[in-house]
């Protein structure tokens, strides 16, 4: 990509980023549209989001619209790695009963580690 962007959407591949890429493809924002879209891939999305943001690659850039895709690894793996190692991962969202019987979630930090993050970083490379 020779020229900077002006506009970049944050894409996650779901429903909301996923209308404002198909906005931008069918010219609701004018002519100063977005013309990129980040994905932050942690690796370990279902197969069904990687089949559908093919599908979305090739229809945004019928328009122009590229769609990037930036990694910072594989979370599953990274995960896995630090149990073997001790090394330092980010946090990912354990599912669990609590004492009183409902549903909770552990903390976790993967979202900023490896989707905003990951998103910041690239946007930085695009704008040199």
């Amino acid at each position: 990509m020779n020229e900077k962007p002006t506009k970049i959407i944050s894409l996650g591949a779901g429903v909301q980023s996923s209308a404002l890429v198909m906005m931008a493809a069918n010219g609701v924002f004018g002519e100063d549209y977005p013309k990129v879209a980040i994905f932050a891939d942690t690796g370990w999305e279902p197969k069904e989001v990687y089949a559908y943001l093919e599908w979305l690659e090739t229809e945004a850039g019928k328009y122009g619209i590229k769609i990037v895709r930036a990694s910072k690894g594989n979370l599953r793996d990274d995960f896995y790695r630090s149990v073997k190692t001790g090394e330092r991962v980010a946090s990912i969202p354990f599912f669990v009963r609590n004492e009183d019987g409902s549903k909770g979630m552990l903390w976790r930090q993967c979202t900023s580690e490896y989707k905003i993050g990951v998103v910041r970083k690239e946007i930085r490379r695009l704008l040199g």
